[in-house]
Parts: structure tokens; C-alpha cells; sequence
């Protein structure tokens, strides 16, 4: 073999690593992975009234997955309609203070990233009720979230849950209450936990 084909063969072999990168890349883009996760569900499919999701179901996926490090979900069956929310409609047979479908929210926190599919294959439910957390505190705010006790989410007039409305597992906390005591009494501490 002379001094030509051996340069040929050497850059006919980096150009086919280079295409199976490339290949890998496109491929691995289109995988979503994420460590925190939350879900937002109707109970019910608006149109046909079929149950998309319950409390039994929840509570199975988020107890059959080792990889779920802590979680929070709660049911809002008292959430009414805002003029934010009417605004943000294209069409709405909607009014302001309407109360809107009941849906749950599922907050969940992994041990290492998740990819999206996994989730909506266990939930059993579309990859676009699923959003990716981003933040370094975006576990602790979303969880903070359920209950609508902040003064930020006052302001907009939403229904306040209670926290025994709450079901969680916490890897530090034993309840929710506790949760939010933790983050009241020292904000950096607890902030710091969820990164």
C-alpha cells in the first residue's frame, strides 16, 4: 500500500467518524432531559370527559420509580378563570371568576436528568403537559407554588389550598408544613438544598 492510499483510507475513516458524530448529534438532540419536572394535568379530556389521570394513578408511578427523589402533587379543583387568563385565550366561552377544570399539579425531583418520553410514558399522559424546570431553586419554587399562599399569586386572586390538600415525599421533610417552615426560617438553607 502505497503513501496515497493510506492517507486516503486515514481520511475516509476521520470522514466517516465525522458522519456518525454528526448522526449521533441530531439524534441526541431531540432527546428533553431534565432533573426537575412538573406536570399539568385536566382530570378530565375537555371535549369527551374521559378521566385522563387520578390520584391512584399518580400515586403509583411516583411509588413503582426508584429514580424520583422527591416529589409534591396536589389537586386544584378551586381554581377560577383571571382576566390574565381569559386575555391569554384566542376564543373563550370563559368569564372571569368561572371556575376552571380540575387539574393536578406533579412536582418531581430526580436523582440524575429524566428524559421527557420516560415521563410521558408513565404517566400515560402527552409530552407537551410536561414542563422542564429550569433554575437552580426551580424545585423549591414549584412546590412553593401549589398552595397559591404567596403574596405574588394573592395578587392575581387566586384560591389559597390548603397544605393538607398537599401529598409529598420529601428526602429532608416529613411534611409539607415542615417544608415550608424550613424555607420561611431560612431562605439560602433551603434553597441551597435543592441544587
Amino acid at each position: 500500500m502505497g503513501l496515497c492510499e493510506g492517507t486516503l483510507q486515514t481520511v475516509l475513516f476521520v470522514r466517516y467518524l465525522y458522519i456518525r458524530k454528526k448522526e449521533h448529534l441530531i439524534m441526541s438532540t431531540n432527546i428533553i432531559t431534565s432533573r426537575t419536572w412538573e406536570l399539568v394535568t385536566d382530570v378530565k379530556h375537555p371535549e369527551t370527559g374521559e378521566e385522563l389521570i387520578n390520584k391512584e394513578k399518580i400515586d403509583t408511578v411516583l411509588k413503582s420509580h426508584a429514580s424520583i427523589k422527591e416529589f409534591a402533587y396536589i389537586l386544584h379543583d378551586k381554581d377560577t378563570y383571571t382576566d390574565e387568563d381569559i386575555k391569554k385565550m384566542k376564543s373563550s366561552t370563559h368569564s372571569v371568576g368561572d371556575i376552571k377544570p380540575a387539574h393536578f399539579h406533579v412536582v418531581m425531583r430526580f436523582a440524575r436528568a429524566q428524559e421527557l418520553d420516560s415521563l410521558s410514558e408513565w404517566f400515560g399522559i402527552d409530552k407537551n403537559f410536561f414542563e422542564k424546570k429550569k433554575g437552580r431553586n426551580s424545585f423549591f419554587d414549584s412546590v412553593l407554588y401549589l398552595t397559591h399562599q404567596s403574596d405574588k399569586e394573592q395578587s392575581k386572586g387566586k384560591f389559597v389550598y390548603s397544605e393538607d390538600e398537599v401529598f409529598c415525599h420529601f428526602e429532608e421533610y416529613s411534611s409539607f408544613r415542615e417544608f415550608v417552615e424550613a424555607c420561611e426560617i431560612n431562605k439560602d438553607t433551603a434553597k441551597q438544598i435543592f441544587v
